[in-house]
């Protein structure tokens, strides 16, 4: 453990043996192996020894065990051999399956590891927390969570909410050199602390600690992880299993009493061998009626699901939202980033009474600028490359129009020469009048910029794909962040957030200070008194701003998202609060950047609709260029509703519970808004999945049925604050997710049916036989074997083959909807009885006395069951064989199994003999009967569900 005491952060970075520009990799590799993974160290993992053992510990195991040994001290050797072998194949199959459940989970818990942003070769890099070591630069940004305890280097309005470790909600605000109380010094104002969450502001830490030697390590019992919670479903089923559990437990005892009182009025007398073979078909019944592995099933069925939803970029951080993801009947989604690229480029520029074309493609620093034709008006279909000497710009000069306030000249110089030919420029660029402003408007974007444009193999950006735009803009005018920033060295900044709308950054300049501020056009439009005009900031008018409005509409109807620019001359003792610093700006122009619709979101919401599922759409965006995007994925139609924000505002809740049915749209919202949107939506009864990236986005997240994070451009709160994070950010990958949930809950809920149904056909067999007073159609080890064949292979296979395609042209399942509802139970008791009826009737044609009619029995019982798992993956009669080959596998595998204990040696352990070719098919008929009664009546259903059904 590295201790801290030194308030000069020169000899911190000495001591850890790092400088401000970050370790090796080389370095890295090494002070891991020194120091250990960064994390807290959870409670002892279950060893595959605790495993294994676990799967005889149960109740109807130990009472199984108890018969094998009641079995050897009757003498029936080879039946307690046989027992023990079925036993412990049940066991190995429960092994294997637990096992790869406790992978798999293992697994998620790996890539729900959050990520660090870290300075290594020199570089600004994303690894995950857990490689983090002393001495490594780490990067903070607003919703980040401090992977370990680190020393502050710099800061920027760093606020840090440290609740986690000190109880107290309100957020600390952080510096670099420890604030002085009196005679005392704080070492906490300059660090911060693994666990902690970054509220507001940036900073650039060295780290000191890190997992356990952490100050959250050093209390890490108290915060070890308590025994995992099971969901809504397992719970259910475990008490489902417990009440079952005892009714079979009773109806076995029955089975053993009748049995036995049977036999002793029938014969006046109960031999010994009699009690203990009917003892062992009781228990054997028990075991194969019971299924206790319920819960098990659906964790591994919930843990093998959840792998298969990584796959398609969807990482649910808790098993119980997939009970939830099969309900969801409403879908909120942001739009940048998820239902578009997020890979913004920009298309056109505004300076005053100007528009431009911006041409190239990709975050390639690449293109052209090209000027539109018209000049007062706004006319994009008559273009040409910009030449001084053909077009003219158009100036307030020539308006001579007169101004309200008087000129304000601007420190930042307006014409730069770094690459002029970039401009595709003919002749000196000076000679163009709005030169300045154009160089000026893209001087701002790269200034105010918190991300970098690096090339690798190819151009990428390392931040905001938004501010990566502006970067690429300015970058194919010739000009370079990191040349700005030298050259204008900022000083101070106002971060952005969801309330301001706008960001705000403080640059040394000739003279003072500039102020560059960029947000929603909107917002930075109320904000300014002056425009920039010809070199000079002249008063903004009236006309003024509805010609800029009018562009913003403009813009915002090609679905173009605009962002507006200004600045602000600062003078040494000029007031510092952001109130001040962000008003009577000067309007510099409009960058609008096109960001286009991902490949497969109409796709996506064409399936949702399908689905029974709205979509609903949600952005800080003009209201305009979401109905533009909304329109064309298909979310937007005649006759639908669009409000913005402060049409939100002006509506009470109720108002705004009326019309939620009705609306697609929510444009210019904040955080608090989406809480309300939800809101509003749950009191229709609707079950809601809301998008969310933001600090503040962590309340509707929370609030929502199902919260999604974005997992690349979301913040550590939110992804927290969140049940699914997507990896791909895309909205397709919430309907995949959707998909997989109600696949995954179908799965579950088929093998619950197929288990409960068949062990019923088991015990009417038994119990039926006893009544009649015929002799036991299925011995014990015959039962078990039964069990193992059918419940085995092919209740498992229902889990893994993929779900039926026609899964998301349903209507969304009712959360109050139970996994054993009516129609299951119908299910259940159809095929009990069938399986139980046909079974006896194959028993009684054979003689009932006979070892014949015991095999013909006995195979006729696997055989029902064997048809009634291809049920599941059958319609109008016919089986999907492309998507149930892991089903007809295991069907294939069960019949020869059943097949190698009719004709070899093994018949003599199994008590059966060989059947010939008539009988099988006898058997094939009798049996094949469950399954045309099952796909008749599932016609049925469909038939009169189709004239129900309504959307």
């Amino acid at each position: 453990m590295i201790e801290y005491y030194s308030t000069d952060i020169s000899e911190t970075l000495k001591s850890l043996g790092t400088s401000g520009k970050g370790l090796t990799e080389n370095e890295a590799r090494q002070r891991l192996e020194k120091y250990g993974i960064n994390e807290i160290e959870k409670r002892k993992r279950v060893t595959p020894l605790q495993i294994f053992v676990r799967q005889f510990t149960s109740f109807i195991v130990i009472i199984l065990l108890a018969a094998i040994v009641i079995s050897l001290l009757i003498g029936e050797r080879l039946d307690a051999t046989v027992i023990a072998v079925i036993l412990i194949l049940n066991g190995i199959f429960g092994f294997i399956q637990e096992y790869k459940a406790e992978k798999a989970i293992e697994a998620l818990r790996r890539l729900t590891a959050l990520k660090a942003k870290v300075i290594r070769d020199r570089k600004e890099m994303e690894i995950d927390s857990r490689e983090l070591v002393p001495g490594d630069i780490i990067l903070l940004e607003t919703g980040s969570k401090v992977p370990a305890d680190a020393r502050l280097i710099e800061v920027v309005a760093l606020q840090v909410d440290e609740s986690s470790l000190t109880g107290e909600s309100v957020p600390s605000t952080k510096v670099t050199e420890p604030l002085k109380h009196g005679t005392e010094v704080t070492d906490q104002e300059n660090m911060v602390f693994m666990g902690t969450i970054v509220t507001k502001g940036r900073a650039k830490a060295v780290l000191i600690n890190t997992g356990m030697n952490t100050e959250i390590g050093k209390i890490a019992e108290m915060i070890q992880d308590v025994k995992e919670k099971l969901t809504p479903l397992q719970e259910k089923l475990k008490q489902f299993g417990k009440w079952l559990g005892f009714l079979t437990i009773g109806i076995c005892a029955v089975v053993f009493g009748v049995g036995v009182l049977r036999e002793y009025l029938v014969k006046g007398v109960v031999e010994s061998v009699f009690v203990s073979e009917m003892f062992l078909a009781a228990v054997a019944l028990s075991v194969a009626a019971i299924p206790e592995g319920l819960p098990a099933i659906v964790t591994i069925s919930l843990a093998l699901g959840v792998r298969r939803m990584v796959k398609r970029s969807a990482l649910l951080r808790q098993l119980p939202a997939v009970e939830t993801l099969g309900c969801t009947n409403v879908i909120c989604s942001d739009k940048t980033g998820t239902l578009t690229k997020n890979e913004m480029t920009v298309r056109e520029i505004y300076i005053y009474n100007t528009l431009i074309k911006v041409t190239g493609e990709g975050y390639a620093p690449e293109g052209r600028f090209v000027l539109s034709e018209g000049r007062s008006s706004y006319k994009p279909e008559t273009l040409e490359t910009l030449n001084i000497k053909e077009t003219p710009i158009f100036t307030r000069g020539n308006e001579n129009a007169n101004l309200s306030h008087s000129s304000q000249p601007i420190p930042l110089p307006c014409e730069y020469k770094e690459d002029p030919k970039a401009l595709n420029h003919t002749e000196d660029p000076s000679q163009f009048s709005g030169f300045g402003g154009l160089m000026l408007l893209l001087s701002i974007g790269a200034l105010c910029n918190d991300s970098r444009l690096f090339r690798n193999d190819k151009w990428e950006i390392f931040g905001d794909p938004t501010e990566g735009a502006l970067l690429v803009s300015a970058g194919k005018a010739g000009l370079k962040k990191d040349g700005l920033e030298e050259r204008f060295r900022r000083i101070g900044e106002i971060p952005f957030d969801s309330e301001r709308k706008c960001m705000t950054t403080i640059h040394t300049v000739e003279g003072g200070y500039l102020a560059c501020v960029k947000g929603a056009q909107d917002i930075i439009l109320d904000r300014c008194k002056y425009i920039f005009v010809n070199g000079m900031a002249a008063g903004l008018t009236e006309e003024d701003r509805t010609r800029i409005l009018k562009v913003n509409h403009d813009m915002a109807d090609k679905a173009l998202r605009v962002l507006g620019f200004a600045y602000k001359s600062l003078e040494e003792g000029s007031p510092t609060t952001p109130e001040e610093i962000e008003k009577d700006l000067t309007f510099v122009g409009l960058q609008a950047m096109i960001d286009p619709p991902r490949e497969g979101v109409k796709e996506a919401i064409e399936k949702c609709k399908t689905a029974g599922i709205k979509t609903v759409l949600i952005t800080g965006d003009h209201k305009s260029t979401a109905v533009a995007v909304a329109r064309e994925l298909g979310i937007f139609k005649e006759g639908d509703m669009a409000l913005s924000g402060t049409e939100m505002d002006e509506l009470s809740d109720e108002e705004l519970s009326r019309a939620a049915d009705d609306v697609v749209i929510y444009a210019r919202v904040s955080p608090e808004h989406k809480v309300r949107i939800l809101t509003s939506l749950k009191s229709k009864g609707h079950i809601v999945a809301m998008t969310g990236d933001g600090v503040n986005d962590a309340p509707a997240l929370k609030k929502s049925d199902i919260g999604v994070a974005m997992g690349i451009t979301g913040t550590d709160v939110a992804k927290e604050a969140s049940d699914m994070v997507l990896t791909d950010d895309n909205f397709a990958s919430i309907v995949n997710a959707v998909e997989e949930g109600r696949g995954i809950y179908n799965s579950i809920k088929q093998f619950i049916q197929y288990t409960l149904s068949s062990n019923l056909g088991e015990i009417v067999v038994i119990f039926m036989a006893i009544l009649i007073g015929w002799p036991l159609p299925l011995i014990a080890i015959q039962i078990l074997w039964v069990n193992l064949l059918t419940d085995g292979l092919p209740g498992l296979a229902l889990g893994m083959d993929p779900f039926s395609k026609d899964i998301m042209k349903r209507p969304p399942r009712k959360r109050e909807e139970n996994i054993i509802c009516k129609e299951v139970i119908q299910n259940i008791l159809i095929v009990g009885t069938v399986m139980g009826i046909g079974t006896l009737f194959m028993f009684y044609s054979y003689g009932i006395e006979t070892l014949k009619a015991k095999s013909i029995a006995f195979t006729t019982l696997i055989m029902f069951q064997l048809f009634n798992v291809l049920t599941y993956r059958a319609k109008n009669f016919r089986i999907d064989i492309k998507n149930s080959k892991y089903l007809i596998g295991s069907v294939i595998i069960s019949l020869l199994m059943q097949i190698a204990v009719l004709y070899t040696p093994l018949n003599i352990a199994f008590k059966t003999v060989p059947i010939g070719l008539c009988d099988w098919i006898k058997i094939i008929l009798v049996s094949f009967s469950l399954y045309i009664i099952l796909e008749s009546r599932k016609v049925l259903i469909n038939h009169f569900a189709a004239k129900k059904q309504t959307f």
